[in-house]
């Protein structure tokens, strides 16, 4: 790899203004649940072929506060890996994850996805887009586990809304301190 090609793959989505240059991200957050908003959800083309929605989620609070979690999801039924394999026909649960995140992502920031957003990864991203998801927040869990063998790390993750506080609280004269 180049000095070029790993320049722009280290800058994107680095702010030299506002980010901490010093901050390691290749592992993503650590496990743990994270009060974040959404900055963004769109459908990505990498340079070497590879489509998915790619997720970025800022966290708001916390030791972590600032640091972003880049969350790619692939959603493409004929997905075939750089060795060949039609990833899906072999590991089927995969895909069916996949469009778990997706469903439990959009109900964390209140957007309805209809069945014709469910056509490709393209309107996937619109729908988002078109709800005006950008800025809510939501918490996100990320869990780490190991495969069998310990050669490989796991992230997997939990979108939740925030609980509604809608309730009526009532209060009384004795309750008031004064």
């Amino acid at each position: 790899m180049s000095l070029k090609d790993l320049a722009n793959q280290t800058l994107e989505g680095f702010n030299p203004a506002t980010d901490n240059a010093s901050q390691q991200e290749p592992e993503g957050l650590p496990a743990g649940e994270y009060d974040v908003a959404l900055n963004s959800v769109q459908f990505q083309v990498f340079d070497s072929g590879y489509e998915c929605i790619s997720v970025d989620a800022e966290v708001l609070t916390g030791e972590e506060a600032g640091r972003h979690e880049f969350i790619n999801i692939n959603l493409d039924p004929e997905f075939v890996t750089s060795s060949g394999v039609k990833l899906y026909e072999k590991f089927p649960f995969m895909l069916k994850q996949n469009i778990k995140y997706i469903s439990q992502l959009a109900f964390a920031v209140g957007v309805t996805l209809e069945n014709d957003d469910w056509e490709d990864m393209v309107s996937l991203a619109q729908a988002f887009d078109e709800q005006d998801a950008k800025g809510q927040q939501f918490i996100l869990e990320v869990k780490k586990t190991q495969s069998k063998d310990k050669s490989k790390e796991y992230t997997n993750y939990v979108f939740a809304a925030y609980a509604d506080n809608d309730e009526e609280i009532s209060i009384s004269n004795e309750d008031l301190p004064f």
